[in-house]
């Protein structure tokens, strides 16, 4: 039988988790689950301060919009459904009320 393959070594992790996606934030959960050390990593504050300037803002996914019809209830709207689903855009509402 063979012996398991060695550990890597922690930077080299962190830059091959370094290169995952933006767009998709799921392989970030995924990769979290891989183990303890994984997840210690990718929840640090020096790694995630990296990735963001590697990646640049990460994407905005959607946006939470209240309806008032029978009740109040709040329905999430991806951002790349928003254009044709709402006249106006999305940052320039704070509080129910335009933003000048």
């Amino acid at each position: 039988m063979a012996s398991p393959p060695p550990d890597l070594i922690d930077d080299a992790t962190a830059e091959i988790l370094l290169r995952l996606p933006p767009d998709d934030p799921a392989c970030l959960v995924r990769a979290s689950l891989v183990c303890k050390a994984w997840r210690k990593l990718l929840s640090s504050r020096i790694f995630l301060r990296r990735y963001r300037r590697f990646h640049g803002a990460p994407p905005l996914l959607g946006f939470l919009y209240n309806i008032y019809d029978e009740r109040p209830c709040a329905r999430f709207v991806v951002a790349a459904d928003a254009a044709t689903t709402f006249p106006f855009s999305a940052p320039a509402f704070y509080r129910g009320r335009a933003v000048p």
